[in-house]
């Protein structure tokens, strides 16, 4: 008995604790940006337009900033210098209230996370199946529709890189707010992938000549802390402490 409890004591020492949890979504009405941390990233600016003045429901906007869109709306963003990598936390877009068949009510949706290189997207995190919101009573009203990561569901991101997230909802469509030019943020731009709609098909930023704008979105980061093997040391030794206690 006191061999096996030391042996328990000494691999706590060296195996990390893993937790999974699901992404979780919400909607709050009204276009009060979520409050920005130090280290997010975000363009809280939100005229609703994109160049060439195409607002939501017709041109330009119709076939780039809807949750059904042929690929699916993104933006592109950039870590900030550090020197511990980053756990991204939520990612949040501002709805503008246009939208219907069931888009908040049935069905899933799903997010996908890359780093870029040049125009290239190397998926970091793709999920998928994500539990909506159930009910339509906001399909029609502006808000801030967020998707809150946690557990294995939160990558962990490299300082100064550049990433991109995109969105889609299996059913139903959404519009989502931008801003003309891409002023509103200077490392980052709006994009759709040259895929199909409703799928990741594709791993490009597809023809970012069409675009030159920013979508409304707000990106959480958190620096990752200290490994936190130094706690399960500590918790190691003190068990082989009382072996040793034991023993005597």
């Amino acid at each position: 008995m006191k061999r096996r409890f030391c042996l328990m004591a000494l691999l706590a020492m060296f195996v990390p604790s893993v937790t999974h949890a699901a992404v979780t979504m919400s909607f709050s009405a009204g276009n009060v940006p979520p409050t920005a941390g130090p280290l997010d990233q975000y363009n809280f600016l939100s005229d609703a337009t994109v160049p060439g003045g195409s607002a939501p429901g017709g041109g330009t906007y119709n076939s780039q900033n809807y949750s059904d869109n042929g690929g699916p709306p993104g933006q592109t963003f950039k870590t900030p210098v550090g020197a511990t990598p980053y756990k991204l936390k939520a990612i949040s877009l501002l709805a503008v209230g246009d939208g219907g068949g069931g888009v908040f009510d049935s069905g899933t949706w799903s997010l996908r996370v890359s780093s870029v290189a040049g125009t290239t997207l190397t998926p970091i995190a793709t999920l998928t199946g994500i539990a909506n919101l159930g009910s339509n009573a906001n399909d029609k009203v502006e808000g801030w529709l967020s998707f809150s990561l946690t557990g294995a569901d939160s990558p962990t991101l490299n300082p100064n890189a550049d990433y991109a997230f995109e969105i889609f909802s299996a059913n139903g469509w959404q519009g989502f707010d931008a801003t003309q030019g891409d002023a509103g943020y200077a490392n980052g731009t709006a994009f759709n992938s040259a895929g199909g709609a409703r799928s990741f098909a594709d791993a490009t930023l597809g023809n970012l000549a069409n675009h030159g704008y920013d979508r409304t979105f707000h990106v959480a980061l958190s620096a990752v802390p200290e490994p936190a093997t130094g706690l399960l040391a500590l918790g190691g030794l003190a068990g082989l402490l009382a072996c040793r206690r034991r023993s005597k």
